[in-house]
């Protein structure tokens, strides 16, 4: 990186809430692709609906609604937290602090089966 990236890279972390994010994302690879960009405006309201605890109501595997706002929940960690439906250039994430609180919050999945299922019911029993 040159010394302008630098300057650059620095400049934007000048904020608590930016130097957060930013350290929490370096150490986490999985994060450091994702497919829409961070919006951080965006990221403060959903993070202050998560810290209120809003009510989450799960719609499908793919969005929940977090108070009156619908969010995509799929493809954790890279397209996980956008606002849904929104046109392809209007999509923006959360940051990945955000991101992460987000998915902690969410119910987990039901527990799984215990035993093998026989495809062939009685055929093969």
């Amino acid at each position: 990186m040159n010394r302008r990236g630098v300057l650059r890279l620095l400049g934007c972390v000048m904020d608590s809430r930016s130097v957060k994010d930013f350290f929490f994302r370096l150490i986490r690879p999985n994060f450091w692709h994702q497919n829409h960009p961070t919006n951080h405006d965006y990221s403060d309201a959903l993070e202050s609906q998560i810290d209120n605890g809003a009510e989450i109501v799960v719609e499908d595997k793919y969005c929940i609604f977090l108070g009156d706002v619908r969010v995509w929940v799929g493809n954790y960690p890279y397209g996980f937290g956008y606002q849904y439906p929104a046109d392809e250039g209007a999509r923006f994430l959360p940051s990945a602090r955000v991101r992460q609180k987000l998915k902690r919050r969410l119910p987990k999945k039901p527990p799984p089966i215990s035993r093998p299922i026989n495809p062939w019911g009685e055929l093969h029993g």
